[in-house]
């Protein structure tokens, strides 16, 4: 009788990842798309661009993805007092961190989305493509990217000295020149309504300010930072009601010590762990100020568009790891006495899912991309940038939701492995959290829809510039065993414009159900995208994509005309929480019943 050997027993084979670049066939369409097939006379950049994201696919899963590993398993951390007692605040970072900043350096991560004079309107669209690469790869970096990118953008147009130099270094792609930017918005009162914001900021000269005030929550490992503080009359003493917008360089002028900088804590954070984050106190911090005064909110609307959009291509990129992992996996499991899991129909259709899933939240992202690369260029007409506007709060708000569930179904279809953590599955479930808190919550981004199609001036039109788009694609030549998918586009893009025009006043039906109307916004835009893709690549794959998209996604989620008007004859509060919570109306009331 031979006894048991751990050694000789079963073992499941790993997952591995291939080139993500040339295994990634959606990814590979839409840059034919949009960038090939409309520049064929020029195929040095075709070439040029296959060339270098073929290379890409593969760093990332090798030497970037090890770099990745070693950054989450080393955090960093806070020094705050040296051996003699000295408040320091040395933040100390692994080495792979570094590695890693030096990569998105030299890839010109940052830098392609402005080397205009190349790729023309396409830069976006390349650069985005390698970011979507980039970031299950990279620990999260592509947060400090983001706001570099965000800054680059908002100081485009400036021509001060300062504001040059800052640019020049966010867009370099020299590492020893390169930087990322914070963006410290928030305070101890949390959330994202800024008009409570307590940093206050003191006129030294010109535009040069002394900054005074706490932010709670802001990332540490950059050479600037854009933040809002509300201005201090010098002579009266009143402090303005609305926030302005500042600049300031996180080291003084000798490089050495922090400017007025104290940090007293890192977040203790779900997920994003190898990013340092920080509770931040500004003692008499230098700034400058950057946009005009009380205009803050503004001019940060041109920074957090690129950042939403870069929230959105990360949740795309990690529900197309979790599909990666799970394809290779099904692929190589043996369950039911020999089968391959990958030959199990029911785990196929629901791998077929996360593929549907993944496609269309790729396709939406990916135009709103598009759209901006032509904005930037001055090519973009007046109904794209309508819907742009529209699109960018939807498609962060959208796939900021659709990556946790993805990511979560990925994790589950490798079994108990998958929660184990050197799977890998649960860190990229838990940085996919956060991809619906930052750059705003759910609700506050549903809230901002709303706002954009309410418009008094301009509302009208953007609604008129996303009807007609999607009409048009739905009443285009199509086979017909997609047809019945056209015409479900055109009842339901109807059935918003219905349920706008026939609640405009009523405010608390409006509020209410403002999440439900950004989803079906979403699902039909979704739905378009992928329908205006089979006529241009017709494939039984993509075909299948659409209908499977589709059959998961209800193209209508606005509330029935009983819910209307129910919302219309009772208080909204009582509505949503009185049935279950035996009427209590005060949060004294709420707290005892808990």
């Amino acid at each position: 009788m031979s006894s048991f050997s751990l050694e000789k027993s079963f073992k499941l084979e790993a997952p591995t990842l291939g080139n993500t670049f040339l295994e990634d066939q959606a990814l590979l369409e839409i840059l034919d798309r949009y960038i090939f097939s409309l520049d064929k006379k020029n195929n040095t950049i075709r070439d040029d661009i296959m060339k270098d994201l073929t290379a890409f696919g593969d760093k990332v899963s090798s030497t970037i993805w090890k770099w990745s590993d070693l950054a989450e398993r080393n955090e960093p951390k806070l020094i705050h007092y040296d051996a003699w007692h000295n408040r320091v605040d040395r933040i100390e970072m692994h080495s792979s961190w570094k590695e890693l900043y030096d990569t998105s350096a030299r890839e010109g991560l940052i830098a392609l989305g402005y080397e205009r004079d190349r790729f023309r309107q396409f830069a976006r669209v390349y650069q985005f493509a390698k970011l979507y690469l980039y970031d299950p790869s990279c620990a999260v970096q592509t947060c400090p990217l983001s706001m570099g990118d965000g800054a680059s953008k908002l100081l485009e147009t400036k021509r001060e000295q300062l504001m040059i130099e800052c640019r020049q270094h966010l867009t370099s792609r020299d590492p020893e020149q390169f930087w990322t930017s914070n963006q410290w918005m928030t305070e101890k009162s949390g959330g994202s309504d800024v008009s409570g914001c307590e940093t206050i900021a003191t006129q030294v000269k010109d535009f040069d300010y002394l900054l005074n005030g706490f932010k709670w929550f802001g990332s540490s490992d950059s050479a600037m930072a854009l933040l809002l503080a509300k201005i201090k009359d010098e002579k009266t003493g009143k402090v303005d009601d609305k926030v302005s917008l500042f600049l300031l360089k996180t080291k003084d002028e000798t490089g050495q010590n922090w400017n007025g900088l104290l940090f007293h804590k890192f977040k203790n954070k779900l997920g994003t762990k190898a990013m340092p984050t920080s509770e931040i106190e500004l003692k008499n911090a230098k700034a400058t100020l950057i946009s005009p005064r009380g205009q803050g909110v503004k001019f940060i609307a041109t920074m957090i568009n690129v950042t939403r959009i870069y929230n959105s291509i990360c949740a795309v990129a990690k529900m197309r790891r979790a599909v990666n992992i799970a394809q290779d996996f099904a692929s190589k499991r043996i369950v039911n006495k020999g089968q391959i899991l990958a030959h199990n129909t029911l785990h196929l259709r629901w791998l077929s899912k996360m593929v549907a899933e993944t496609t269309g939240s790729l396709h939406f992202v990916m135009d709103c991309v598009r759209i901006l690369g032509k904005e930037e260029c001055g090519i973009a007409n007046q109904n794209e940038r309508q819907i742009l506007r529209l699109c960018i709060p939807i498609i962060k708000l959208y796939t900021g939701k659709k990556s946790l569930q993805v990511v979560s179904e990925g994790l589950e279809m490798l079994g108990g492995v998958g929660y184990t953590e050197d799977s890998g599955m649960p860190r990229l479930l838990r940085d996919a959290q956060v991809l619906s808190i930052w750059e705003g919550t759910t609700n506050i981004l549903s809230l901002d829809v709303l706002r954009v199609l309410l418009h008094p001036e301009s509302g009208q039109d953007t609604l008129k510039s996303w009807v007609d788009r999607a009409v048009s694609v739905a009443n285009s030549p199509s086979s017909s065993n997609v047809s019945h998918i056209s015409k479900g586009i055109t009842k339901a893009v109807h059935d918003v414009v219905d349920y706008l025009k026939t609640n405009q006043k009523n405010q608390a039906v409006l509020t209410t159900f403002a999440r439900d109307l950004a989803f079906t916004i979403a699902h039909i835009q979704v739905a378009v995208l992928l329908l205006e893709h089979c006529m241009s690549k017709n494939s039984n794959r993509n075909v299948s994509i659409l209908k499977i998209f589709v059959e998961d996604h209800p193209l209508n989620l606005l509330p029935s005309k009983e819910k209307i008007e129910l919302i219309k004859q009772i208080n909204a509060t009582d509505y949503l929480i009185g049935n279950e919570s035996d009427g209590y109306k005060t949060p004294a009331e709420k707290r005892s019943k808990l």
